[in-house]
């Protein structure tokens, strides 16, 4: 991946001025565009967790936690969590 920033100092980064312009309504340029497509997946999989959780709570009150379908529920909650945790990591929430 082609990264836009650099490292100016410890947690500290920049933009590189050929990835970001500033225009009179905000700042537009491939940078823009990569940080709405990291929020975009962000959102996506918290609300995929989120359906996830409903999912399995229907599934609760049903007295079908054994199933397969609740256990793959399960592991699918696992893995959106762990991927939101990767992102927490790195101070996206």
């Amino acid at each position: 991946m082609e990264h836009y920033t650099e490292r100016t100092g410890p947690g500290q980064y920049r933009i590189r001025k050929e990835y970001l312009t500033i225009a009179e309504e905000g700042c537009i340029g491939p940078a823009a565009d990569r940080l709405a497509a990291f929020e975009r997946v962000y959102e996506q999989l918290a609300k995929d967790r989120e359906k996830t959780e409903a999912q399995m709570e229907e599934l609760r009150k049903q007295g079908r936690c054994g199933s397969a379908t609740f256990r793959q529920l399960m592991a699918k909650k696992v893995n959106l969590g762990n991927m939101l945790d990767t992102f927490s990591i790195y101070g996206i929430q």
